[in-house]
């Protein structure tokens, strides 16, 4: 019984979170150049990792916008209309919210474009990559894969 009690008593190691370890290494968007002049769309794969990639801080500044496809429909409704009327300079997304008016987009960033989420599986099926590649042949935007 006393080897068990000090078992239980011993110090615990101090872990580092995964999350925490990713936003000290892969500091992504505090390395990229903003302008307000124009709408930057910065795609990521799937929720986990725009969660993991950018800190709160940086999503809580004017200006920015995130677009989810679990955020309510009043949500969507004013980020809509904040990109439309070019309000909103950076836009994070998944990739099921990447159909938007922009009014001034020059910039697209894909976040690892190997990911498999991007293939869409639900009807209409479409591959995110190739969807960007055409919006930014569209918009004259420049496209940049990290």
């Amino acid at each position: 019984m006393e080897k068990l009690l000090d078992k239980k008593q011993a110090p615990k190691k101090n872990k580092i979170s995964h999350k925490v370890q990713i936003n000290a290494q892969t500091n992504i968007l505090q390395d990229l150049q903003f302008s307000p002049d124009w709408q930057t769309l910065v795609i990521f794969p799937d929720l986990r990792t725009l969660t993991n990639l950018v800190n709160e801080e940086f999503v809580s500044q004017a200006g920015v916008d995130v677009l989810l496809s679990s955020n309510s429909q009043g949500k969507k409704n004013k980020s809509w209309w904040d990109i439309k009327n070019g309000t909103t300079n950076i836009i994070l997304s998944t990739h099921s919210e990447i159909f938007q008016n922009y009014k001034k987009l020059k910039k697209i960033i894909i976040i690892r474009p190997h990911k498999r989420y991007y293939a869409n599986q639900q009807d209409p099926r479409y591959k995110t990559f190739t969807v960007v590649q055409k919006l930014s042949e569209i918009r004259n935007a420049e496209l940049e894969s990290i």
